[in-house]
């Protein structure tokens, strides 16, 4: 469905960067154009970049012009190619009025690859001058990413964390440790290292070793490795305090570490959920239009008990992203129930219901956080039950029990659903209404 809120504005959708070179081995500097331009070219107030999301999603379903112009208002399509022939490179790019059928800039440059950054810095701005925008940012480019070999590990890194496997772990892990070594004081070298450390913990690496470990043992060895993530991204503030960044994912990883450690002793050891909100009200207060930054932001207030704050950051970034990802759908909904916004749990469980019914992907999501349909099934049969609205409530349960996917409430009060855990009180309302209705069996 098109958004009204996008008549008035130049709706650009970038798609992905060909390679045309003969090998694959230089994948990675055509994946990371798209990043560049969708980042570069948004937080402009009369240009609207669509999403990397909806970016790749138009590209695999090979969305024609038609459509694009209906479903989106896509008045612009940027493309472009990569060719890299040894230590050459030849980038080309090209912006097209496709409601005119025009061409709006074409522009090529041969290059060295060591001159990549400076490439794409001068690409994004020849982009916006063409949109008679001014250059608003310190650098478009990754901060102290300055080599090819940085720029290779860092997406490398992060199309293993896309697994989201244990396999795909230690592939992750060895990428980044590479890139830390390159610069040990570098920005983005230490954050990544921190983010290391979270994921290692949420696929069960930070468990002892001993399957005969105690209850203390297992969350000792899994607050280790907050505190490392911790050591990290303090590092990142102090190698550059002006970025939201580092101060959002302190904020994360000391209310986790609260929360890991909430039934015993060492709860507010760091300074507890009063010490994680400070952070975020500081990285939040540092983001410039940027939606992932407000998505984590939402995130870090949700688990810091800041549900108005969390749906409030929430909403910036629904409303710069026109497609969201599932995590941050869901958290967005939780958070939203949690501040008692029945009518938004509403909107936003329907939408991811809505987008698991679109979707061409099996649907074998197990978790919340990945657009599990049976998951929203819920909140919006609890949203019901509190309208009194039978009608409908009758109707998401017949479609809850013909789900292939089923989610039951073993799932529900089970790991990976640990909402249930933080905010038990809460939640409780959702399971009695459930276990009057009936859950997947």
């Amino acid at each position: 469905m098109k958004d009204p809120s996008l008549e008035d504005k130049q709706v650009v959708l970038v798609l992905p960067f060909q390679n045309l070179a003969n090998s694959s081995e230089h994948n990675f500097i055509s994946e990371s154009m798209l990043d560049l331009f969708v980042g570069g070219l948004s937080g402009y107030e009369n240009l609207k970049v669509l999403s990397k999301n909806t970016s790749l999603l138009a590209a695999k379903k090979n969305l024609q012009k038609k459509e694009l112009i209906n479903s989106y208002n896509v008045r612009y399509l940027l493309s472009g190619s990569v060719t890299v022939f040894g230590k050459n490179m030849r980038t080309n790019i090209e912006i097209r009025d496709i409601k005119n059928n025009q061409i709006l800039l074409s522009q090529l440059k041969n290059s060295k690859t060591d001159d990549l950054f400076k490439v794409q810095d001068e690409l994004v701005l020849s982009v916006l001058s063409k949109f008679n925008l001014e250059e608003d940012k310190i650098r478009v480019s990754n901060d102290d990413i300055e080599t090819i070999e940085e720029l290779r590990l860092l997406q490398f890194a992060a199309k293993e964390r896309e697994k989201w496997s244990k396999e795909g772990y230690f592939d992750y892990e060895k990428a980044l440790d590479k890139l830390y070594k390159i610069n040990p004081n570098g920005y983005a070298h230490n954050l990544s290292q921190a983010w290391k450390h979270h994921y290692k913990f949420r696929l069960g690496f930070c468990k002892p070793k001993s399957n005969k470990a105690s209850k203390i043992e297992r969350r000792a060895a899994s607050t280790s490795c907050f505190l490392k993530a911790m050591e990290f991204s303090t590092k990142a503030i102090e190698i550059n305090p002006d970025k939201a960044d580092a101060y959002l994912a302190q904020g994360y990883f000391l209310a986790s570490a609260h929360i890991l450690n909430r039934d015993g002793d060492r709860a507010n050891e760091w300074g507890g959920l009063k010490k994680a909100g400070e952070f975020a009200e500081k990285g939040y207060s540092l983001i410039n239009n940027n939606s992932y930054q407000y998505g984590l932001a939402g995130e870090v207030f949700t688990l810091c008990n800041k549900f108005e704050k969390a749906t409030a950051s929430f909403k910036k970034l629904f409303e710069l992203d026109d497609n969201p990802s599932d995590t941050f759908t869901s958290f967005y909904m939780q958070a939203s129930f949690l501040n008692n916004d029945l009518k938004k749990v509403k909107q936003l469980a329907k939408k991811i219901i809505l987008d698991r019914k679109n979707s061409d992907e099996i649907d074998n999501c197990k978790s919340p956080f990945c657009g599990n349909a049976g998951y929203a099934n819920v909140f919006l049969l609890y949203v019901y039950e509190q309208e009194k609205d039978f009608e409908n409530q009758k109707k998401y349960l017949r479609e809850y029990n013909q789900l292939e996917n089923k989610y039951t409430k073993a799932m529900f009060t089970g790991r990976t659903n640990p909402a249930n855990f933080i905010w038990s009180k809460q939640f409780k309302k959702i399971i009695e209404v459930m276990d009057n209705l009936g859950w997947h069996q």
